[in-house]
């Protein structure tokens, strides 16, 4: 394989891949090495919720969430949309064991 190719292709995996790179989200031991949190799944990601038969997806942004063609700071905020009282969003939405 030619030299440049590879490189970019370990540079690419470096920057972008979450599952092949943990340097991209913080570890237990060390929750301020990075600004994202390492229960978030990748930006680009949907989040799936049922909640009393109606189905929820959220978008999962660089610097937030979608849900219903509206922006949200935090899953807490959307889980509150969707049932009315406060949840902890990654445990409303299944997130807090990853």
């Amino acid at each position: 394989m030619n030299k440049e190719l590879n490189a970019k292709i370990f540079e690419l995996i470096e920057k972008h891949d979450p599952i092949n790179n943990r340097n991209l989200y913080p570890t237990r031991s060390d929750p301020k090495s990075s600004a994202r949190d390492f229960r978030l799944p990748i930006p680009g990601t949907t989040v799936h919720k049922e909640y009393k038969d109606k189905k929820h997806t959220i978008l999962v942004l660089k610097d937030g969430f979608e849900h219903e063609n509206k922006r949200y700071k935090s899953l807490s905020a959307i889980a509150k949309k969707i049932t009315g009282s406060h949840w902890n969003g990654y445990g409303f939405f299944g997130l807090e064991k990853r």
